[in-house]
């Protein structure tokens, strides 16, 4: 009899847990954020750095958590005291949409590692200073906003100055996406080359887009090559390429651009097969 009364107790003990666990991931969505649902007519508010916390926790959650969610910035946010990347590995890329609101992010690391070709970055500012150790294995891929996004980037401005190594960018590292809109008015500087105002390689577009930052490569160095005022360089070698060819149009530079070789005002250099 006592054995028997032990075994149910533990059966409600599992079926208490079990409704603790499933009401704790209902209300993750609708407790953590400062308001919102995640819908487009209602989207998550981020307001503050506990916010942008828990944006990223929830993300990295499960893989593809942020699909279809939508997001939204209601005030100016300092975040150059975290040091983490929102979607450091393919497994935890942003899927959703993300909407500045024309408000303001500071910032010391890029915003975004990876940003799947779902993603949106939208209406958004950011500004602060980016300093990756040149020679390590943080020092590639690096932008204010992301590192490689094969997503659409519109009507973004970057403020930040950059110091990194190669594939170095206003804006983005790489682009695989679209870039629209966009502004960097930050000075940006790779040790090694392939760095640009708005992106530092771009496999896919970037239009409309201005640069006023100043643009650098060391001089003489060997890797002081492929440095553009709006693009390092360009290739058509990717998956995310357009069938018809990498496009870019209608950019302005009115930044300096300074390098070694294959030095351009809006494309440095280029690799086509």
């Amino acid at each position: 009899m006592l054995i028997k009364k032990i075994k149910m107790l533990i059966k409600k003990i599992k079926i208490i847990c079990l409704l603790a666990t499933v009401f704790c991931f209902c209300n993750v969505d609708m407790m953590a954020f400062s308001g919102g649902s995640g819908t487009q007519a209602d989207p998550y508010l981020i307001s503050d750095e506990t916010d942008w916390v828990t944006f990223r926790d929830s993300v990295h959650s499960s893989h593809r958590w942020s699909i279809n969610k939508y997001f939204e910035l209601s005030d100016d946010i300092d975040l150059t005291s975290l040091n983490f990347v929102v979607g450091p590995m393919p497994a935890t890329a942003f899927y959703g949409n993300l909407n500045g609101n024309g408000f303001k992010l500071s910032v010391s690391v890029p915003l975004f590692g990876r940003i799947h070709t779902e993603g949106v970055v939208e209406n958004l500012r950011v500004d602060g200073e980016i300093i990756t150790d040149i020679t390590g294995i943080g020092s590639s891929n690096i932008g204010s906003i992301a590192a490689i996004p094969p997503t659409l980037f519109s009507n973004c401005t970057s403020y930040v100055s950059i110091q990194s190594g190669n594939r170095v960018g206003g804006i983005a590292g790489e682009n695989y996406g679209v870039i629209t809109k966009s502004f960097n008015h930050g000075n940006v500087v790779a040790s090694n080359g392939v760095v640009g105002g708005i992106t530092g390689i771009s496999y896919n577009t970037v239009s409309y887009c201005q640069n006023t930052g100043s643009i650098s490569s060391p001089m003489g160095s060997f890797g002081s090559v492929n440095v553009g005022g709006v693009i390092g360089t360009v290739s058509n070698s990717s998956f995310y390429s357009p069938p018809d060819g990498v496009i870019t149009s209608n950019n302005i530079n009115i930044g300096v651009v300074r390098g070694e070789r294959t030095v351009g005002g809006i494309i440095g250099g280029h690799f086509l097969v």
